[in-house]
């Protein structure tokens, strides 16, 4: 299962998005990534982020693998 996890940090609200397969969950991550103008890379554990220290939005998207 895949979770991509938003953080809206003005709002101070969280939204986990489940998923079942990779290509799902990565096409969404970057839909959401390009409509906010956020930058994405890939983290030491594989997993992919993008946002977070000043931007009002952090997308994380993980594996429970």
């Amino acid at each position: 299962m895949y979770l991509l996890i938003i953080s809206n940090y003005p709002n101070r609200t969280s939204q986990v998005i489940e998923f079942r397969n990779i290509r799902e969950a990565l096409n969404s991550f970057i839909e959401r990534c390009d409509s906010l103008g956020l930058e994405y890379r890939e983290d030491n554990n594989g997993n992919f982020i993008a946002g977070g220290i000043g931007n009002d939005y952090s997308l994380e998207l993980t594996s429970n693998f």
